[in-house]
């Protein structure tokens, strides 16, 4: 499987020169053809041959062709090729192969269910947006354009009570100019259209704008932007762009505070999780693990991006945190403001935390807020502000224990695209390398460690003969550079370089040959992720029918999920392994590369 390697796989290796009767060399020809067909026709002297075989030659000729197809790379759709390889493999003598009987073959089965479940959730549950994500997005399209309308003429806010003189001024100025630019347009469209065609379009279109403007505060929908640079989790959470990690108690913790109506504040060392935890918070939202959450959206904004910002000469206000509460308008209670670093806030005497205090208020304009900050920030900038610190309810952020961080190790394997295969002792040898170091929160210096070690098994890698070539490149570079600075005197430099350049040929036409079975192994990894995803779909299957008498339909199911997980899974994880180690590069994480990426 992809996830993590067999053990087995070292003792599974092929071998071209293996001993083999003519009978079982003949199955193995015949077998051959199945795949190759285009109209597959079972072959009924195959069938029969099948029948009589003893076990251990079975195996030996499953094994050899299987590992064919995969260096030969002959599988393009698993699920049919071995849809036909089931129909002429009797179950019985297949179970003679693995040494397990039919209901041995279901315990597996259902043994592997939660693990299968869970693969198939973590792996495949979110790899595009939703349906819903998608229509979203357009209703935003429509919703962005109407805005831009209502922003641009303004027409909404000269019905406004004005909140000083000077803005009572500017409404006066947009006015002046909104009718300057009307009577533009009505120059240049009356004497094309007539006065009545152009008077009722003008007119049409004016009282249009305006009605929109009125009303538009009242039927808006829920923002999906938010000014000061704020980030929408929740649509995020939706178009799959990230999933997160945090301990159960502190998410429960948080929904708990916010459904009191009240306000909390993540406190932790820094590094420990703290953002990871909100955006945890935000897609356990979306997942409907809070029902009395459910619908609420959460934006997270750097109140750094708030601090900076001037008074409002509109108002006595922040300017940012005025914008930030129109744009929440009549939805504000469905929305939810993570506030990053709410230490900036009380920083330096600024004034930000006293703006702060109304809006935070019992039925003031920010209803839900979870505010985030370090344990040093904290007692040295929010704990003593009390009319500020009050309002919130604290959530100490600890480091994960070693269970919970290699859970979280483990779901952000099954989440990378990259599907990257690892020794089973890969996830606590992590843990362990990364808690020797000192000052290492948990689970970020873990989740650190593995993401370095995924980079260096992905397609991006250089194998040794990529990293020669730029060596070699970089030694001509120099020689001509040393050349030119000695004016030609240095006289070795010419021969040197020609030697060189000749190493170079020899080098590209060698990784020309090695790209070929660079991309073959790539490929092979992709197939051997489609294949663990057929194998546990294959799982689900048979747990239904599990205790049950077999029918034709569930003993070729059974007859599946055996040809994946005992023989196409592991030549497959056996060839990337070998291939790998062949070419020089990483395909596999094991202590070996966690050795050497945590030495960097």
């Amino acid at each position: 499987m992809s996830f993590p390697v067999n053990p087995s796989v070292d003792t599974f290796q092929h071998n071209p020169g293996i001993a083999m009767s003519q009978e079982s060399a003949d199955i193995l020809q015949r077998l051959k053809k199945i795949n190759s067909s285009y109209f597959f026709r079972p072959d009924k002297v195959l069938i029969n041959k099948l029948k009589i075989i003893e076990p251990i030659e079975l195996t030996r000729v499953l094994n050899c062709f299987f590992m064919e197809m995969v260096q030969e790379d002959h599988i393009t759709d698993p699920v049919k090729f071995l849809d036909r390889l089931a129909t002429v493999i009797p179950l019985e003598k297949m179970q003679e192969t693995v040494k397990d009987d039919v209901e041995e073959a279901l315990k597996e089965a259902i043994g592997m269910f939660d693990e299968a479940k869970l693969y198939l959730q973590m792996s495949h549950g979110n790899t595009s947006p939703s349906i819903r994500a998608r229509i979203s997005s357009i209703l935003d399209g429509i919703i962005s354009v109407i805005e831009s309308i209502v922003t641009a003429f303004g027409i909404g806010d000269f019905f406004k009570p004005a909140e000083s003189d000077i803005q009572a001024n500017s409404k006066s100025q947009k006015i002046m100019i909104l009718f300057g630019l009307f009577g533009s347009i009505t120059t240049m469209i009356l004497p094309l259209l007539g006065v009545a065609t152009g008077g009722l379009i003008i007119g049409g279109i004016f009282l249009g704008i305006a009605a929109i403007s009125v009303i538009w505060p009242f039927i808006k929908p829920k923002t999906t932007h938010l000014p000061a640079n704020a980030e929408n989790l929740s649509k995020q959470v939706q178009n799959g762009g990230f999933v997160a990690q945090g301990r159960r108690e502190s998410l429960d913790e948080i929904a708990s505070i916010l459904k009191m109506n009240r306000h909390a504040i993540l406190v932790g060392p820094s590094r420990v999780g703290k953002s990871l935890t909100a955006k945890a918070f935000a897609q356990a939202i979306e997942r409907g693990d809070y029902p009395e959450l459910k619908g609420k959206t959460v934006f997270r904004i750097n109140t750094a991006d708030i601090v900076g910002q001037q008074v409002s000469f509109l108002g006595s206000r922040n300017k940012i945190l005025n914008e930030i509460s129109t744009a929440m308008g009549r939805h504000r209670k469905d929305i939810i403001l993570v506030l990053d670093e709410i230490h900036m806030a009380c920083k330096n005497n600024e004034k930000i935390a006293e703006q702060l205090k109304t809006f935070l208020d019992e039925g003031g304009e920010f209803p839900h807020v979870i505010a985030i900050t370090t344990e040093e920030e904290y007692d040295k900038h929010v704990k003593d502000n009390n009319a500020f610190s009050l309002r919130f309810d604290r959530v100490d952020i600890q480091n994960t224990c070693q269970d919970e961080t290699l859970r979280i190790l483990g779901d952000t394997l099954l989440r990378n695209p990259s599907k990257p295969l690892i020794k089973e002792e890969t996830l606590d040898c992590i843990y362990e390398k990364s808690c020797k170091a000192e000052d290492s929160p948990q689970p970020a210096t873990s989740l650190k460690l593995l993401k370095r070690c995924i980079n260096r098994t992905e397609k991006t890698q250089k194998s040794p003969t990529e990293k020669k070539i730029i060596e070699v490149s970089n030694k001509i570079l120099s020689l001509r550079s040393q050349a030119a600075a000695s004016r030609g005197r240095k006289k070795d430099a010419k021969v040197q370089i020609a030697e060189l350049e000749k190493q170079m040929i020899d080098l590209q036409e060698t990784l020309r040959r090695e790209q070929k079975e660079l991309d073959h192994l790539f490929k092979s990894k992709d197939l051997l992720d489609r294949v663990t995803t057929e194998t546990y779909s294959s799982v689900l299957k048979i747990s239904t029918i599990a205790q049950k008498t077999l029918n034709s339909k569930s003993e070729k199911q059974l007859k599946l999920f055996l040809l994946l997980h005992e023989f196409l899974g592991r030549s497959l994880e056996s060839h990337i392994v070998e291939k790998s180690e062949t070419l020089g590069v990483k395909a596999v994480i094991d202590k070996a590369l966690i050795e050497e990426v945590a030495s960097v």
